[in-house]
């Protein structure tokens, strides 16, 4: 069935001289009626009698998919009668949502042949009273619970919805303890609501696990510090684009010409007998040197099996330590990626799947995904996270290397064309593996440090800039004196010549 991507990805197939409509079935399961010997199973008391279903019921398993396959058939006839293609006909159950051009005027056709066809073969459809319901062709319209204006390319969650959804979040806010069902509404909303929202689906985990803490027993789920940040958060991202914000294209088209960074974890790996740690490569960035390149080696009591102040083994937590090489290597090269598109290589499933969808139950997943994310947002970098096969290529064994401490087998892939010494990591993420924690303001720390760092540099270049200028002035001057007392030479010459010469002249 339909969802929310596919009408994005049908929109921006289409362009934007796009135009939609929306027909929806009245009462859809009641169409389909069940069979005599399955009506037993739809009875209910009350009020001391038995009442039995004869058609489909709402809520029962097998009831979305019987009248799935109903509604497709008449979509497909209507689209097939008019020309149009069925795949530019998106429908989530009943609701068919035609979008094509307006130069081709398909979409007032397909309408008229989908009504036409319904009241031919009795099917009842849901009157206009209410407009996000239904709607006739049109270029602003409600699809999937969200606005869409098709003249600005822009869309936002109806404000009767919005407003519900901050009164709910407010609660979490608010209350030190709040309802299971509350913490399952919110977040099933958010997650419906996340493309709207730019960069939202990197801020749900911790909400998210307030629900998975959650028990069905009538019990309270409490309600901490940093669930508490991310409600308000959303409540602010909800306020601030309630006038619309623009259509994503989901396709997320990424350019081939683009910065690759290798990186590795070693989790089990060593520096010498006792210690891993984690390495990468920023491959062909546009310096003299052309190979940029970090290694970190874990604190002894990571490698040893030791658990951090949380009683967690980190060790194990390869997805992590994979997540956290990518995270320092983009860091660490911030000077030279600003502005420009990076692919990030990375040999770990766990990370690559919770970078595309934005969160994770582990929330040191979530931490260092999230830190990603606002370290290339801060840096303007456009980015891609890619699975690639552990030492599938040049940059992965090099990388492989450099986790293990073994750089003559690094630099046999990176080549003589290198910087001689490792990038300095970040502080915060030094002071961060020491003992690390869920912590949702990792990735901002690192930007702070990271322009901390930016102001220092540009403090040094503008204080040799004025030592140049001052030696090139002190140059001159001195350049001019010479020149000076020069001239002054040979105009003490010419007199005593011209003086020679008078007194021969006389004599």
């Amino acid at each position: 069935m339909a969802d929310t991507k596919l009408v994005l990805e049908t929109l921006h197939r289409v362009g934007k001289d796009a135009q939609f409509t929306k027909v929806d079935w009245a009462s859809a399961y009641k169409h389909l009626g069940v069979r005599v010997e399955d009506w037993p199973l739809q009875c209910v008391e009350w009020g001391g009698k038995i009442f039995v279903e004869l058609r489909m019921t709402f809520g029962c398993t097998s009831s979305p998919t019987r009248f799935h396959v109903l509604s497709d058939v008449v979509k497909e006839i209507s689209a097939k009668n008019v020309g149009m293609d069925k795949d530019d006909i998106p429908k989530c159950l009943d609701d068919a949502i035609p979008i094509q051009t307006q130069e081709s005027g398909l979409v007032p056709r397909v309408e008229k042949e989908y009504r036409r066809l319904c009241e031919s073969i009795e099917v009842r459809l849901a009157k206009p009273e209410y407009a996000g319901k239904t709607f006739s062709a049109t270029r602003v319209g409600e699809v999937l619970g969200l606005i869409y204006d098709l003249n600005t390319w822009c869309w936002w969650i109806p404000e009767a919805k919005m407003l519900r959804l901050v009164k709910e979040l407010k609660e979490i806010v608010t209350k030190q303890e709040v309802d299971v069902k509350l913490t399952e509404t919110v977040m099933g909303k958010i997650t419906h609501y996340q493309k709207l929202i730019p960069y939202g689906k990197y801020n749900r985990s911790w909400l998210l696990s307030l629900v998975r803490e959650g028990k069905w027993d009538g019990s309270k789920v409490k309600v901490d510090d940093v669930s508490r940040h991310q409600a308000q958060w959303w409540i602010a991202a909800l306020m601030a684009s309630r006038t619309g914000t623009r259509i994503p294209d989901p396709r997320d088209f990424r350019a081939e010409a683009c910065v690759n960074i290798y990186t590795d974890a070693a989790g089990g790996g060593k520096f010498g007998e006792s210690m891993g740690g984690m390495g990468g490569v920023t491959w062909n960035i546009p310096t003299p040197k052309r190979m940029a390149w970090m290694v970190m080696m874990w604190p002894k009591w990571l490698i040893g099996g030791g658990r951090s102040s949380l009683g967690v083994r980190f060790s194990s937590k390869l997805t992590t330590l994979e997540g956290l090489g990518c995270l320092t290597q983009l860091a660490v090269s911030h000077r030279e990626l600003r502005g420009k598109a990076v692919r990030l290589w990375c040999d770990n499933s766990g990370f690559v799947h919770a970078m595309r969808s934005g969160s994770s139950t582990c929330l040191y997943v979530a931490t260092i995904s999230k830190a990603l994310m606002e370290v290339a947002r801060g840096l303007d970098i456009r980015w891609e996270v890619v699975k690639t096969g552990r030492m599938s290529g040049p940059g992965e064994r090099a990388a492989d290397a450099l986790s293990k401490g073994d750089m003559d087998r690094a630099w046999e892939d990176i080549g003589g064309v290198r910087e001689e010494e490792s990038r300095q990591i970040p502080k915060v993420i030094k002071e961060w593996i020491q003992d690390p924690v869920p912590d949702p303001e990792l990735g901002l720390r690192i930007l702070d440090e990271l322009d901390g760092q930016q102001k220092v540099l540009q403090w040094e270049t503008r204080r040799l800039t004025v030592t140049q200028l001052r030696e090139s002035a002190k140059v001159t001057m001195s350049e001019q004196r010479r020149a000076a007392k020069i001239k002054a030479q040979a105009v003490a010459i010419q007199k005593r010549l011209a003086a020679k010469r008078k007194r021969e002249m006389e004599n």
